[in-house]
């Protein structure tokens, strides 16, 4: 997908990232360093 104009990086998390992937979700940059860390265990426990 086409992120360029979100302004903060973002971050794809997918499983099988070398065969065929499924993106899993997303997290955008840009937060205080324990927020970014919730969200994405968010994204990994769901």
């Amino acid at each position: 997908p086409d992120k360029k104009d979100m302004g903060w990086p973002t971050y794809i998390v997918c499983e099988s990232p070398h065969d065929d992937f499924k993106i899993i979700g997303e997290v955008k940059g840009g937060h205080p360093k324990g927020e970014f860390r919730k969200r994405l265990q968010t994204i990994l426990e769901g």
